[in-house]
This record gives C-alpha cells, structure tokens and sequence, in this order.
C-alpha cells in the first residue's frame, strides 16, 4: 500500500517538453511535508545545488530558519529556497504543520544568477493572498499525478510545474523587500563566514577576529538577527553537511567526521545524536532500510523517516559504525519522507525528506574522497 503521509514522488523517465531549449526549467521532484510524532529525525541544517526549490505552507504556522534568521510561516505563505539558501525545517512534531514542495532546475531569470527566484539576500517568505487555493491545487495534482504513475505523467506536471512558477512570479513581481539594517548586514556576513569556514576548525574568538568585531557584539547580533548562538549555527552547519555525506557516499563514518570539522568521532557521535536523535551509523542504516523494506513491497517501515538530499539504498547492510555510535537522545524533529517515480508507478513508497538522489551501499572504506551513489533506478531519492 502506498503511504501517502509523506511521499515525494521524482520525474525518473525521459521527457522531453515543448518546446525545447536551454532555458527550459525542469521539475525534479514534488512532495507533501508533515509533521508525524511517529518520526523522530531531523533534517538538519542544509542547501540544494543546482535547483530552486518552492514550499507553500498548506496547515498550520512553524518557526523555520531560512537563510540569515528564523522566520515564522503560517497557512498560505510561499517560500523561495534559491540554490545553495540553507535552510532548516526542523518542527515540532505535535505542531500538526504541514506543507508542498516543488524542485525545479534549470531556471533564468534576467538580473539574477542562476537557479535563482529573488535576489541573495532578500524576502524568501511572501503571503499568496487570494492565490492560495489555485496554488495549493496545483501543487496537490503534481503530487497526486505522480503518485499514481499515470501514463505521461511527467509531461502533465511539467506544465503544471510552469503553472506553478507563473503563479509564484505573479506574487513575486508585487512584493517588496524591507531595507537591510546594520545588524541585519553584519549578520549575515557572519553568517556567510561560517557557511564557508565551518568545516574548519572555528571558535568565536576566530569569527570575531575575522569579521573585526568583538566576540561580544558578533554574538549579540547574531542571536538577535538568526535565532541561534554562532557556536550553535555552526554545530548545526556541520551537522547537516554530515547527514548529506552519511546517506550520499560510502565514506566511513570516522572520515565523515573529519571532513565536517570535528576532531574526534567521539565528539561527532555526540553532537550528530544531540541534533538528530540518533548516532550517525544508526541514522544511515535506518534512513536506507526504509527504501530498501518498501522496495521490496514490504509494508511501510516503523523506522523514523530519512531526510531530505537523501536516497534510501535498496542494497544497505548494516556497518561497522554501530559499534562507534554513542546512545540515542529524548529529540523529537519533524520528519519527512521520500519516493521515487520508479516506486510510484509499483504502488510503493518510501518517507519524504530530500532533495538529491543517490544508490550505493555503505562501503568499508572510501579512499581519495566521496563517492556518490549514482544508480537512479534503485534510488528512491536533500527543503
């Protein structure tokens, strides 16, 4: 049976839209978000390459943190996720909040780089007004169309994808930014300093010299404007891009560590379960095994959901990284679930939560840097 709680359904076979051509925006993947108590982890602190991906809350208000601060979004907004704007739609679970997505490369808009909607920097969060219904019906028919494998679907919701970004152009053209402040500008480019650095080894005294403010006032401004401590920014950066590497390569949970800045892997097991709620071997083999189980036909798996940039591997076997892992924590995230095309068309489904999509089992050891998984025909899936 399909569990259309938190499916996200990806465009897998060949279509080629009319008319053609370079500019030609693609959708890559459409899904429906939900908080669920009965998932656990997280998806943390992350971006997307390479697409802009487009969120309309559907129910409820949450508190997200996109780009420089933490907003809070409500029924009826629409949200801009640029390529590379990180984002964390970490919720809590009994907050009922709800929402659709949509992926889309390819897109060039005059005065902006690509795979850009609004300029770098400005308002990502704008009110749809009486637009909401019209727009919530076209993101439910993308979703639904691929859902249920209908014949020529891809070719359906790509006009329906460029409905989508005629309406949210519509919004856009009408919207104006509020002036950038002092501290908004400094934040940001603290902001952006650890976005850069944060697989370096970094202590505020190091921000603080860089950006030649006092420790004091970076971290006043910082808390102030983005809603977390600079020390817990970057905790949370480096925890994000870990969950990226678990689910994309092979890499040996200890390199994982190393590469995202940590000294130790004690050190790492302990922050990645504080964040995440699980130790990171764990968290790869059961975001995996969720894909692999519903693969199979197998009834929807209990394991929490694995988490957006991620593909579940039909072939993942348990690692040696259990016997490094420290004991999981009482945190309770919202999570989401993932699909491919491919599974739809079967009736399957796996739990949403990402934006790249990736197939390999973990491997003992990965020499000379990562390895993405790259078979799209067992991959089942990165806002």
């Amino acid at each position: 049976m399909l569990d259309q709680r938190n499916a996200q359904r990806y465009v897998r076979r060949p279509f080629v839209p009319m008319p053609t051509g370079d500019d030609e925006p693609r959708l890559t993947h459409a899904g429906r978000v939900r908080s669920d108590p009965a998932h656990q982890q997280p998806r943390v602190m992350h971006a997307h390459q390479g697409l802009v991906e487009i969120i309309l809350i559907d129910k409820g208000d949450a508190v997200f943190l996109l780009d420089d601060r933490k907003r809070h979004v409500q029924t009826g907004d629409l949200l801009i996720y640029n390529a590379g704007m990180v984002h964390d739609e970490t919720v809590p679970p009994e907050s009922g909040a709800s929402w659709w997505c949509v992926g889309v490369s390819g897109i060039r808009m005059p005065g902006l780089r690509p795979d850009a909607l609004v300029p770098d920097g400005h308002e990502c969060v704008f009110p749809t007004g009486e637009r909401f219904d019209d727009l919530r019906e076209l993101f439910a028919m993308v979703h639904r169309s691929l859902s249920r494998g209908l014949p020529d679907a891809e070719r359906l919701c790509h006009y329906l994808m460029l409905s989508i970004l005629s309406e949210t152009l519509t919004i856009l053209s009408g919207a104006q930014s509020p002036p950038l402040t002092a501290s908004d500008a400094l934040a940001r480019r603290i902001k952006s300093y650890i976005d850069a650095h944060f697989a370096e080894p970094l202590s505020l005294q190091d921000l603080a010299s860089a950006l030649h403010v006092s420790p004091w006032y970076l971290s006043h401004v910082f808390k102030k404007e983005i809603g977390y401590s600079p020390m817990r920014y970057l905790a949370r950066r480096r925890i994000g891009e870990a969950q990226t590497l678990l689910l994309e390569t092979d890499l040996p949970v200890g390199r994982i560590a190393e590469q995202v800045g940590y000294e130790t892997q004690t050190y790492f097991n302990q922050q990645f379960t504080k964040n995440v709620g699980v130790p990171p071997g764990q968290y790869r083999r059961e975001s995996l095994a969720v894909g692999s189980a519903q693969e199979d036909g197998a009834p929807p798996s209990k394991a929490p959901a694995p988490s957006k940039d991620v593909a579940p591997s039909k072939d993942a076997a348990p690692s040696k990284d259990a016997a490094k892992d420290a004991a999981p924590s009482k945190d309770a995230p919202t999570s989401k679930g993932i699909a491919s095309m491919k599974d739809a068309a079967k009736g399957t489904a796996s739990s949403k939560d990402a934006s790249t999509a990736k197939d390999a089992p973990p491997s003992k050891d990965a020499p000379g840097g990562p390895s993405r998984r790259k078979d799209t025909k067992k991959r089942d899936r990165p806002t």
